[in-house]
This record gives structure tokens, sequence and C-alpha cells, in this order.
């Protein structure tokens, strides 16, 4: 990060910064946010009814857009 200071200018905001992780066991996950002193943030959007996950959306992820479709097909 002091690299990236030094080169652009910038200082980053630790109390605005926020890490998303993914794909990484506890312990690894763990240790990046430590080294990189930010905060460990969560994707909780959703998109249409669909959470913005990183992996393959499941039958359950898209049950609620799938009630409200079928709600205005039955008008």
């Amino acid at each position: 990060m002091d690299d990236f200071t030094v080169l652009s200018g910038l200082v980053i905001n630790l109390e605005k910064s926020l890490v998303f992780l993914s794909g990484v066991d506890d312990e690894l996950g763990t240790s990046l946010q430590d080294h990189l002193s930010f905060k460990l943030g969560s994707l909780l959007s959703r998109y249409s009814g669909v959470p913005l996950i990183f992996t393959r959306l499941t039958h359950f992820d898209c049950k609620p857009l799938v009630k409200r479709i079928l709600s205005r097909i039955k008008l």
C-alpha cells in the first residue's frame, strides 16, 4: 500500500476502505485482512431481487425473484 501512495500521490483512508474476499479459507482471509489493515466487507447487495454473489446461483438464491415473477403472471 505504501508503493501505491508513493506512485499515485494518493493516501488510502483505512476508515473508509474495505477488503472483499472470495474463494479463500478463513485462515488466509484473516491473514490478508490483518496484512492490509482493512475491515472485512461483504456483498449483501441484490440486483433485480437476486443476490450478487461470486458463486453459481442456486435455486434457493433465485426463489424470491421467481415468486415475484409468478405472482405478476397470475394477475
